[in-house]
């Protein structure tokens, strides 16, 4: 079972033990420790709730939540609007009857076709490309949000069950303490401010005891909510300390985040929605074909009579001579392509300042988490047992031993408190550069 608490707050049986003054010696100590560690960080996990790791919350996140789904079917949509670039307009038949060459009844049929120039369906089809290719980098920074999001309940609940488990070892303590000194206090052995002190003391832990309680709740809730199944999981258990970050192969990570990628995206489609409007101002192409009969004398002194037909074809181009609302579309066009380049280096600039301020942050932490690690854990283990012996030897009172009860606590509280600081901006960071 992983725990930060390394080193247990003054041992719960040797306190008992020596208030009583019968504690023979010290070293029973180390024989004490695995059985009482397993006392105090033993807990139970309340019915029909089942532990998952954050990969799998993390899997289970992305494929129930509603948002990306939305953001996925956003995906289909553009994907099947590329084939829509190629809009041909309506064909258009016809037919005439009557006397259209003479007084003889004749029949004529048509059909015409107008057609853009093929660059215009290809910059067409190119816009309608890059907008899709928008939708996929939304859904991806939707995804990386929600990891982020996952990534933070799921270490945010370990932050507090470690503090919960503190909490807890300190309640047992003193309560176990307040039961020896209101025993102690009926024999006549010690004053009615020893009791008291026990008695604030624990009623402090139990208050702090319940509102870490009240924190996980909600941490419970906002992690079924983001897994999002009809089964109700919580985070497993692992170690509390999130895994350092390798910054081996760091090369501009920010170049490949979803975010700056979706707004360089959209630079990219401001430039094919400037050149789909360019395109506007070729001309259409018209193609034609005609059948129709001739009767009487023709043209050559020959007599045709219905049967014989003859045949027309139509070529020509629909110029543009009214462009002047085009052109200004054109331009606004261009104005857009700008104000997109600039948007992109905004949020270029804004996320390498922010990831050099989490950088520093996290670099920050780690430096005091490794400092706490080093040294001051080790000096819990220290007043652990002084405070043991001399409470044995009579050396301190019972008001000395709440300070330095409160003293390791502190220390281990101010751990817990650094390890959730450096875990948060290792989380930020490693989403800030994609990792």
């Amino acid at each position: 079972m992983n725990s930060t608490l390394k080193y247990p707050i003054i041992p719960l049986v040797l306190l008992i033990e020596c208030l009583d003054r019968s504690c023979a010696s010290l070293k029973l100590l180390p024989k004490f420790y695995p059985h009482l560690i397993i006392f105090l960080l033993f807990s139970f996990d309340s019915a029909g709730q089942f532990p998952i790791s954050l990969n799998q919350a993390i899997d289970s996140a992305i494929k129930n939540n509603l948002i990306i789904q939305n953001e996925n079917l956003k995906s289909d949509l553009a994907k099947v609007l590329i084939k829509s670039a190629t809009v041909i307009p309506s064909t258009n038949i016809t037919s005439e009857m009557g006397q259209i060459n003479s007084a003889y009844f004749d029949t004529k049929f048509g059909i015409s076709q107008n057609l853009s120039f093929p660059i215009v369906y290809a910059k067409q089809k190119q816009l309608f490309t890059e907008e899709w290719k928008a939708t996929l980098l939304s859904a991806s920074l939707k995804k990386a949000e929600l990891k982020r999001m996952v990534t933070e309940t799921f270490y945010t609940y370990l932050f507090w069950k470690e503090k919960q488990t503190l909490l807890e070892n300190l309640d047992t303590i003193y309560s176990a303490l307040l039961e020896k000194a209101s025993f102690r206090l009926q024999k006549g052995e010690s004053n009615i401010l020893e009791k008291t002190t026990f008695e604030t003391q624990q009623s402090a832990i139990s208050m702090q005891l319940s509102l870490v309680q009240q924190e996980i709740k909600v941490l419970e809730n906002n992690f079924r909510l983001l897994v999002n199944t009809h089964i109700s999981y919580f985070p497993a258990k692992v170690n509390f300390k999130y895994p350092e970050l390798n910054f081996e192969n760091w090369q501009n990570p920010n170049q490949n985040h979803p975010s700056l990628l979706l707004v360089r995206q959209q630079v990219e489609i401001a430039k094919a929605t400037t050149q789909t409007e360019q395109t506007k101002l070729l001309p259409d192409l018209i193609l034609g074909y005609t059948n129709t009969s001739m009767k009487g004398l023709g043209a050559d002194d020959r007599l045709y009579g219905a049967s014989h037909r003859f045949h027309i074809a139509q070529v020509g181009i629909g110029i543009p001579l009214f462009a002047a609302s085009q052109k200004a579309r054109i331009k606004a066009s261009i104005i857009s392509e700008q104000i997109n380049q600039k948007n992109y280096e905004i949020e270029k600039a804004g996320l390498d300042a922010k990831i050099n301020s989490v950088f520093e942050q996290y670099q920050r932490q780690k430096n005091t988490v490794r400092l706490y690690e080093i040294q001051y854990l080790k000096n819990i283990k220290i007043i652990n047992e002084t405070a043991g012996k001399q409470l044995q030897n009579g050396e301190i009172n019972y008001l000395e031993l709440v300070m330095l009860i409160n003293q390791a606590s502190n220390i281990q509280s101010s751990y817990l408190n650094d390890v959730h600081l450096l875990n948060q901006s290792a989380i930020q960071l490693e989403y800030l550069l994609n990792l």
